[in-house]
């Protein structure tokens, strides 16, 4: 340490130490800076399309959402209520082919049910009768 008293400071051998260093890594470094320098370059410039290409998407959209509040609203507006209307339209239709289908099978199965209970009817009166004569025929007075 008493080497360095003469110089005057420690920091002056120091500066010529990183001085040589840097002259002998020199090259090297200059090589390796020049290729992540060029690198870093193409991906701030990709970056920077990319953020351009966002900014102008949403400039687009923003200004199609304005001009849709101001300008075309009140059309837009009378189209959807045409267009619920008809959507409307169409489900009562369709609800009422649907209870109108319903109708001719409740309609099919009290016809159904009729036939059957004047068959039963018939059959229970013939069956009476029958009964009827062989009672009669049994028990002569």
């Amino acid at each position: 340490m008493n080497l360095l008293k003469p110089f005057g400071t420690e920091g002056f051998i120091l500066g010529i130490g990183i001085a040589a260093v840097s002259y002998l890594l020199g090259p090297t470094i200059k090589r390796g800076a020049k290729g992540v320098a060029f690198k870093g370059m193409q991906g701030a410039l990709m970056a920077g399309d990319a953020a351009n290409d966002v900014m102008d998407s949403s400039r687009e959209k923003f200004s199609d959402f304005i001009q849709g509040m101001m300008g075309d609203g009140k059309s837009n507006e009378i189209e959807q209520e045409n267009n619920f209307q008809k959507e409307l339209f169409n489900e009562l239709k369709a609800e009422r082919e649907q209870y109108s289908e319903l109708m001719k099978e409740l309609v099919s199965s009290v016809k159904s049910l009729q036939s059957e209970v004047s068959e039963l009817k018939k059959s229970a009166a013939t069956t009476t009768q029958a009964s009827k004569t062989t009672v009669q025929t049994t028990n002569p007075k």
